[in-house]
């Protein structure tokens, strides 16, 4: 204690200490009304209305911090108790609201709704249920979403530990549903990797007629949300991908099939959109465009200088400064050799080695075997199974 001073009497009581936030107070009883824990707790009431009128310090602050002092007399005893004052945070019951992230991982307002509650009110008299609603019917929280039950165990921890709890979920929103995505089924292998190179040009020859690629449409999302104010949340439908098709490869009525309508090799052009989400930017595929390109296939084994439209299939090695040149990509079955420039619109894959050459692609660049002294450009991937030197 600090600042301790003789204060002043009240009638049979008399506080005879004062400090920041504590008073001792003395006051004589009997013996037999010490013990008594009834007639006790009577006169502890009291003086904490005394000093709460005194003082100006609302009765429900103050506390009974223990015994001081007593000293027996003949017939009574002089007691002197603490009474310490309890600092509680005050306030209006608080209703605010927090966003939610649907399925989608788009954002929605309005989809939690926290309450606070304080033990003491404004006007420093402990919280009523009434008070408490009162905040709530204020917020217009849709009555059926409500968890009424949660308030009355809360309110009931607040008065009863004379304490705050803050952000109890309250209500909770319903999410609209989300429906699934459309699926692209192809019959051959649409895209490389690393692990599947071998697969990746002889997979995408086709005839005439040959079933490219299936859609399965974006179904519809059912059952429609609500925010816990009670804005609607219509259902969504899931991602749809647009089928479209350039040379050599036909749509079906119905939008959902693509077959080739000629022989060659399939050639696959995709087109993403980026959508911006709270955790951070996702691309979802937008469209796809399949195209058959019809094959030239040319003896390698020599000096080639090729400038063409179609894919081109070379059977054999490319000699010392071949030059290949296409709209479309370039197959080499065998070995790619000093001074030799390849450059195409796709794919470009070479079998074998490649020695002292340019390889420039718009698509990927694909090697089976080792790479030395070259110069490999290419949009998309670079993938080389061997070794790579200088």
């Amino acid at each position: 204690m600090s600042s301790e001073r003789n204060v002043m009497e009240l009638d049979s009581l008399r506080v005879v200490s004062q400090a920041f936030d504590s008073w001792n107070v003395q006051f004589r009883v009997a013996m037999a009304e010490l013990v008594d824990q009834q007639t006790l707790l009577r006169h502890l009431r009291q003086i904490k209305r005394k000093i709460s009128e005194e003082f100006s310090v609302p009765e429900t602050s103050l506390l009974f911090d223990g015994i001081v002092r007593r000293v027996k007399l003949e017939d009574s005893v002089d007691v002197v108790v603490r009474i310490k004052k309890q600092i509680f945070e005050k306030g209006n019951p608080v209703v605010h609201f927090k966003d939610g992230i649907g399925a989608d991982m788009n954002r929605h307002t309005h989809m939690t709704a926290l309450l606070s509650i304080f033990y003491l009110d404004e006007f420093d008299k402990p919280i009523t249920l009434a008070r408490v609603m009162q905040a709530v019917a204020q917020a217009s929280i849709k009555e059926n979403l409500l968890d009424e039950e949660l308030i009355g165990r809360k309110l009931k921890e607040v008065l009863e530990n004379r304490i705050s709890v803050k952000n109890i979920p309250i209500a909770k929103g319903i999410f609209p549903d989300i429906g699934t995505d459309a699926v692209l089924e192809f019959f051959f292998q649409a895209a490389v990797t690393p692990d599947r190179t071998d697969e990746y040009y002889s997979s995408r020859k086709v005839a005439r007629g040959d079933l490219l690629c299936r859609k399965t449409p974006p179904s519809e999302g059912r059952r429609q949300g609500i925010s816990v104010i009670g804005g609607s949340l219509p259902p969504r439908s899931g991602q749809d991908i647009e089928l479209k098709t350039g040379q050599g490869a036909e749509v079906s009525l119905d939008e959902q099939e693509i077959v080739a309508d000629t022989d060659g090799i399939v050639i696959v052009t995709r087109s993403v959109k980026r959508v911006n989400l709270v955790n951070g930017v996702k691309e979802i595929p937008e469209l796809v465009l399949i195209s058959v390109k019809p094959v030239l296939k040319v003896e390698g084994n020599q000096v080639l200088d090729i400038a063409s439209s179609q894919a081109l299939e070379i059977i054999g090695d490319l000699h010392v400064g071949s030059r290949i040149v296409t709209d479309a990509e370039v197959f080499v079955s065998g070995d790619v050799e000093e001074g030799t420039l390849i450059e195409a619109a796709y794919d470009v894959t070479v079998q074998g080695d490649v020695r002292g050459a340019s390889l420039t692609s718009q698509g990927n660049v694909i090697t089976c075997r080792n790479v030395s002294d070259s110069q490999v450009v290419a949009r998309e991937q670079v993938i080389i199974k061997g070794e790579v030197q200088n």
